[in-house]
């Protein structure tokens, strides 16, 4: 491809791939953004599961609920189903993200969802990632 700088294509492809859940091959450098991307449009279409692909053990802070300690990855997928239960007219954006030290970044994804009552209700959700290899694995979820 004529023009294009040699990574373009294939932050291309990994944009897309990760925003369809689907896996990253070893040895890509896994851009923040993308990420952030990725796990807005999981939130969005209900796939919580997909923010944890690649997970063990992951640290939640959920409303009305203690900090936990690092619980494995499934059991944070059904805690935080029963945190974001669906409503209506959910609507997820990125509102940033960034790394913050060596190998450490996080996103902060806000929700907009019609509750039960027809209440608009606003969620901020912060998701804290490590750098593993060429990507970006889940280490902690809060939820405000």
């Amino acid at each position: 491809m004529r023009g294009r700088a040699p990574g373009a294509v294939l932050r291309a492809v990994l944009l897309v791939g990760l925003t369809l859940g689907l896996p990253v091959p070893m040895g890509a450098q896994q851009p923040l953004s993308a990420v952030a991307e990725s796990a807005r449009s999981a939130l969005a279409r209900g796939r919580v599961s997909a923010l944890f692909q690649g997970a063990d053990r992951v640290q939640l802070q959920l409303p009305d609920a203690q900090p936990s300690s690092a619980v494995a990855a499934g059991q944070a997928i059904a805690a935080l189903r029963g945190a974001l239960a669906r409503g209506d007219g959910d609507r997820v954006t990125v509102a940033r993200y960034r790394e913050v030290g060596e190998g450490l970044g996080y996103v902060e994804l806000r929700r907009d969802v019609v509750g039960q009552g027809g209440e608009p209700q606003r969620q901020r959700i912060l998701l804290g990632y490590r750098r593993s290899g060429g990507g970006w694995n889940l280490v902690e979820v809060r939820v405000y």
